[in-house]
């Protein structure tokens, strides 16, 4: 925001963002910071957001794209997609690596299906 508004962010919001912000931005999606990000570039308006103001505009761009509909296939936006490829990539990375042992056991198993999802469920159970 501060490469939007420059000095006047760091007068009205300080060097570091408060923990009332940092809350509301942690409870956003990505893709309704970048909104809510642009919805401030494009208003035009040369005065620093509050918080419930730039709530709103999020809400407000969300609300817009809704109303063009389901029916219209919406193409992710390149920054965001590239963000959702980047997550990927650094998750896939974090994976430990595969257990010989245990893909052994899922390749010969009756219903490789129903062993993979057993799996899974016992991955997400112990990493919780």
């Amino acid at each position: 925001m501060a490469g939007l508004y420059g000095r006047r962010w760091y007068a009205e919001h300080g060097e570091t963002p408060d923990a009332v912000w940092l809350r509301e931005l942690e409870s956003m999606t990505p893709e309704e910071a970048i909104l809510g990000w642009r919805a401030c570039r494009d208003s035009g308006d040369s005065y620093v957001p509050m918080l419930p103001q730039f709530i709103g505009r999020v809400r407000d761009a969300l609300k817009a794209r809704h109303a063009q509909g389901p029916h219209l296939k919406q193409r992710m936006d390149p920054e965001l997609e590239a963000m959702h490829k980047a997550a990927a990539k650094r998750a896939v990375a974090e994976l430990p690596p595969p257990d010989e042992e245990r893909m052994k056991r899922l390749k010969h198993a009756e219903h490789p299906g129903k062993a993979a999802v057993a799996e899974m469920r016992r991955l997400i159970a112990r990493s919780q």
